[in-house]
């Protein structure tokens, strides 16, 4: 059978599928957040912080509520700061991630583009997606992460703070249990954080509590903190969007080519047809 040429409407229908699901990407939320701690242990009452996070190629938004709220205030305004983070990491900032991603939606959608007048710049135009949908799935995880926490303002960061994230010295004997498991189309992060908040810690017996774990009665031992909770990461509408695009372009160009071989087989079968000798 001879080679099918491939339509420029399935072209044209590609790149208009491309074109939508590209600013249904831009124009929606690419992550929700749902975060749940609780410090079961050294704080009375235990108080509760939830946190719901929205973040798009253009803001964030977040909600914060805590339960029990009081215990929490006076444990933050009477812990020292013993060290301060160090946040110069050389990785990408939030904003630096969304131009990476801005960048490769425009690339994607030139190259769909291109694809009217070179149809192997196909490759290339999902090559340019797989390295956006990697900006997503990665790299801005990653800068969201990194700059998250702060121990400058009462955020729901104190108990997960129990190790390096707080400042290399602000725990001492800090342990942290973790699970990860995979959802539909997110992941759950369980974790179970624990340590000894020097910032608690009488100056002059620091030192003690940081070497060797205090006993009960001795200096210290009513500063272990442990913080208990779990954090839900699931994709919004916009990463959706964009992950959909190689399954639209691939359906469509399945569509066309299948159209367009029936058109030509039934456009031969005429020809035939008419070609037969009357009686």
């Amino acid at each position: 059978m001879a080679h099918i040429p491939r339509p420029k409407t399935v072209a044209v229908a590609q790149l208009v599928a491309v074109v939508v699901f590209s600013l249904l990407c831009l124009s929606s939320a690419w992550f929700q957040i749902q975060a749940k701690g609780t410090y079961v242990e050294g704080i009375e009452r235990e108080p509760t912080l939830w946190s719901n996070y929205t973040m798009g190629s253009e803001s964030e938004h977040l909600q914060v509520e805590i339960t029990n709220a009081t215990p929490f205030i006076v444990y933050m305004s009477e812990r020292d700061i013993v060290s301060e983070r160090d946040d110069a990491d050389g990785g990408f900032s939030l904003d630096e991630a969304r131009g990476v991603v801005r960048a490769g939606v425009a690339l994607t959608v030139i190259t769909f583009a291109a694809i009217l007048y070179r149809p192997r710049f196909l490759w290339m135009g999902m090559g340019f997606w797989a390295f956006t949908a990697f900006a997503l799935l990665v790299i801005v995880p990653m800068s969201l992460l990194g700059g998250y926490a702060s121990v400058e303002e009462p955020e729901p960061s104190g108990g997960l703070e129990t190790g390096d994230e707080a400042g290399e010295g602000q725990f001492a004997h800090s342990e942290l249990e973790s699970d990860l498991s995979l959802k539909i189309i997110g992941v759950e992060w369980s974790f179970d954080s624990s340590g000894y908040d020097l910032g608690l810690v009488a100056e002059e017996h620091r030192e003690a509590v940081a070497t060797t774990p205090p006993e009960e009665g001795e200096p210290g031992h009513d500063a272990f903190i442990r913080f208990v909770g779990e954090v839900v990461i699931s994709a919004g509408n916009g990463m959706v969007a964009w992950l959909l695009i190689p399954v639209v372009a691939l359906l469509v160009n399945y569509g066309g080519r299948t159209g367009s071989s029936r058109s030509e087989q039934a456009s031969g079968n005429e020809a035939d047809g008419a070609a037969e000798p009357i009686d």
